[in-house]
């Protein structure tokens, strides 16, 4: 209760200085999409991913001094991220309903609601980058543990708001309209559909055939895509079907094992790293010299990631390979 009363009583003085700050921060044209249910499950991501004392158990038994302190000051920068994220998200929500709105003469109770809903929960998300301010400024006097609690107490308590307004805020105006009958156009469209999603499920269970983990499947299929178009080719496959086709089959496809590496611990995700640099059949020093200076995992995630799951599979993988490079024999770069 005191945490929504804090919210309402902030909101009209910090959310102009919110605001302007939010522009500042950002690339320009950076926009967030996000829906309120994709928020909502990527700060459960960061709490369960990042935030939760398992990792924190598991770095002080396998990392070293300086990556657990720098993991400290990550972990405080993605709540910082993610809350950012969502209240640049809310912000454009806001702004693409009133567009919406003033574009149809008014609008329905509903809309007018769900409005409030959304200014509501951007003075929830106001607040937590207050308290995550505090926590940063006086981090000395609070164990990273603690720290790391409140962080995801913050994030989970906003997570769980987004659930809970997700069926009203993402309800759209209703403009009523004669039910069209099915076309030709529709009936294909549904085939395609279905072609796509049963070629997506084949790839998978290709994958799962011929690699080791999701991690080295999520890399492989990677490995198919050109970045510089964001399509992938599989000549086999674009023989029989067609190229739209196969390419979106291959990122649902991508997107499901990414989500699922994603929900990967810590500790699994490093045991995950390990096999698959294992399976390059190249020396592990090497790979691992090779991952932290070029850092080509990044180019790995399917284009439809949202930011906030980018940023958690980014700082796993980097305390995973800083892991396994501690793991190595201290000789093992001599000459």
């Amino acid at each position: 209760m005191i945490f929504v009363i804090s919210a309402v009583l902030v909101l009209t003085v910090l959310l102009p200085a919110l605001l302007i700050s939010s522009n500042e921060q950002h690339p320009a044209g950076h926009r967030c999409r996000c829906s309120r249910g994709d928020l909502s499950i990527a700060l459960r991501e960061v709490c369960q991913g990042v935030l939760t004392p398992k990792t924190l158990v598991f770095l002080a038994k396998n990392a070293p001094p300086e990556i657990i302190t720098s993991f400290g000051q990550q972990q405080q920068r993605l709540a910082r991220y993610s809350l950012r994220v969502a209240s640049d998200a809310l912000v454009q929500s806001l702004a693409d309903r009133r567009y919406v709105r003033s574009s149809l003469s008014g609008g329905g109770l509903i809309t007018r609601l769900a409005e409030v809903r959304s200014v509501f929960l951007l003075g929830v998300c106001t607040v937590g980058r207050i308290g995550l301010g505090v926590v940063r400024s006086i981090n000395w006097g609070i164990p990273r543990s603690v720290q790391a609690w409140i962080s995801a107490r913050i994030l989970m308590s906003l997570g769980a708001l987004l659930e809970e307004a997700a069926p009203l805020t993402e309800a759209r105006l209703i403009v009523p309209v004669d039910e069209p009958r099915e076309t030709r156009g529709d009936a294909l469209m549904l085939e395609r559909e279905s072609c796509e999603v049963s070629l997506s499920q084949q790839i998978h269970e290709a994958l799962l055939k011929a690699l080791p983990n999701d991690l080295s499947r999520m890399i492989y299929i990677a490995t198919l895509r050109d970045n510089n178009s964001g399509h992938y080719y599989y000549p086999e496959l674009t023989r029989k079907l067609s190229v739209g086709i196969v390419d979106r089959a291959m990122l649902a496809c991508h997107s499901q094992l990414f989500d699922r590496v994603l929900q990967l611990s810590l500790e699994d995700l490093t045991e995950s790293l390990d096999v698959y640099v294992a399976s390059t059949h190249v020396l592990k020093a090497r790979v691992i010299q090779s991952w932290k200076k070029l850092r080509a995992y990044r180019a790995t995630i399917p284009i439809d990631s949202d930011p906030i799951s980018t940023e958690v599979f980014f700082m796993k993988v980097e305390v995973a390979v800083s892991i396994l490079e501690a793991r190595l024999p201290v000789n093992v770069y001599a000459g």
